[in-house]
């Protein structure tokens, strides 16, 4: 059920509740606190087609299979885009993009995380 995986909590709220629940469940922030987070986000919803006016197609992204939730290929954005586009009954295998780092893209300065995650990043 979704309330086993997803726990919806306040701005003030969100440091304690990952330093007493790790982050084992998705956090929601209540949408009219999110300025609260002092976090920069683009304005537009990006998705593949925006991603590509700022970073080059051809770089390389680490995917992970979601069957056996082990390293997947990399994939150029490209060939992600391509994937994502397909169905997902005509697709080979799951796979899943955890994490994406922007640095050295013309995107690194227009997101910043959460105050919360850059404070407990290491």
């Amino acid at each position: 059920a979704v309330e086993d995986i997803q726990v919806e909590v306040s701005v003030s709220e969100l440091e304690r509740a990952i330093e007493e629940r790790g982050l084992d469940q998705v956090m929601v922030v209540r949408s009219q606190e999110k300025d609260g987070l002092n976090m920069m986000i683009p304005e537009d919803r990006l998705g593949f087609d925006g991603l590509e006016r700022y970073v080059d197609p051809s770089l390389e992204i680490p995917t992970i299979d979601v069957e056996t939730q082990g390293e997947g290929p990399m994939m150029s954005l490209r060939d992600l885009k391509a994937y994502f586009d397909t169905p997902e009954k005509n697709r080979s295998r799951l796979l899943n993009v955890v994490s994406f780092n922007l640095g050295y893209t013309a995107l690194d300065g227009y997101i910043v995380p959460p105050a919360v995650v850059r404070d407990m990043d290491v």
